[in-house]
């Protein structure tokens, strides 16, 4: 009788999780999709939400060669306002500290975008791209306290062992 009990308890929870599973939405609603840009290539990997002193809101979209600035203000109007190219790469990672954005890649020789985001909607420029000794390219990147930024996975010339970085923005533009 315990086994039965045991084995009708099983198949009641296996049988109860799969019909949750199969609700409609679960409260979320598409808003809408965006074609990929011309020469973007057709890996997108991170991304990260900006929202300008005016108001405006952004994605800013790793692509396989470069960085996609998308504005979805108004979700019937999503549209990509500017692109950075970069280094070709599988993986790209942004943060935003004031009103930069800082776009790193594990492409070699790919360093660090500094990219300028106050003059979204129209464009974004890329003010430089960092020149730290032996740096050559990151796997993620971490903002802290709107001034630093925690560098993970960098190239073992830049760092023994791959350990963290912590850059100080204030100094690297």
């Amino acid at each position: 009788m315990k086994k039965f009990l045991f084995v009708l308890s099983v198949f009641a929870l296996i049988a109860s999780s799969s019909i949750f599973a199969q609700l409609p939405n679960l409260n979320m609603h598409l808003l809408g999709s965006l074609n990929p840009h011309p020469g973007s290539g057709t890996a997108y990997n991170a991304l990260w939400g900006y929202v300008a002193p005016n108001g405006r809101e952004y994605v800013i979209m790793g692509c396989q060669s470069g960085t996609s600035f998308i504005d979805i203000t108004d979700s019937a109007n999503i549209h990509e306002v500017a692109f950075i190219a970069g280094i070709n790469s599988n993986w790209r990672e942004e943060k935003t500290i004031s009103h930069y954005a800082y776009v790193v890649s594990e492409a070699a020789n790919s360093k660090m975008q500094i990219i300028d985001l106050q003059y979204l909607p129209d464009s974004a420029h890329l003010v430089k791209v960092t020149n730290f000794p032996l740096h050559s390219s990151t796997h993620s990147i971490q903002s802290y306290a709107n001034r630093y930024l925690f560098l993970n996975g960098c190239n073992s010339t830049f760092v023994t062992g791959q350990g963290t970085v912590v850059v100080d923005c204030i100094d690297s533009i």
